[in-house]
């Protein structure tokens, strides 16, 4: 039996294996309920992106108009590596369309790639196919609050797997986090 823990201290939620499942990755997920409210400014940013009418914040990211003032003031934005680890994932392995002012909200909780990573499967997950993301989604997706720290840490420490537990599965990541095999994204 390799996947035999001795061990249970070691491995959160009790978990006897690690075994490769898309539903154990849901699982880790919904046993952490996003409820750390936004702070000052990123709710200041939300209110003016709900009560902009500039299309571009609405709109899929694919399809904004590079030319326009918004792009140009949040190309810095758009082009770090936390949200093109975010749209290359959600553009990848998703149906989802992502909007500017989606993006902008959630970029404040991807500080790294592991976050950004974590934050396109769960917004895969919940939500239906083909959904364009906007910042009225963001809100009835997240209506107390986002992911703490801590939170986001847990999931990403639950999901990690054995090489043992990955064999057979497409990577397209890390060899050690179930997040990064193609098979958990389908």
């Amino acid at each position: 039996m390799k996947n035999f823990v001795t061990n249970l201290n070691e491995f959160p939620y009790n978990c006897k294996t690690y075994i490769m499942n898309k539903q154990k990755l849901i699982d880790i997920f919904d046993k952490h309920s996003p409820n750390t409210p936004m702070d000052e400014e990123e709710t200041m940013v939300m209110l003016k992106i709900l009560i902009s009418e500039d299309p571009n914040l609405s709109c899929d990211i694919n399809e904004i108009d590079k030319g326009s003032e918004v792009y140009k003031h949040m190309k810095p934005i758009i082009e770090s590596f936390q949200a093109r680890v975010f749209l290359g994932r959600i553009k990848a392995l998703t149906s989802l369309k992502i909007s500017l002012g989606a993006l902008i909200i959630l970029i404040h909780h991807m500080e790294s790639a592991g976050k950004a990573v974590m934050l396109a499967f769960y917004l895969h997950y919940k939500l239906p196919i083909n959904t364009l993301v906007t910042v009225n989604t963001f809100a009835e997706l997240f209506p107390w609050g986002f992911f703490s720290e801590e939170q986001l840490n847990e999931v990403w420490d639950a999901q990690k797997v054995s090489e043992d537990d990955s064999e057979g599965f497409t990577r397209i990541g890390a060899p050690d986090n179930m997040i990064d095999y193609l098979e958990i994204w389908k």
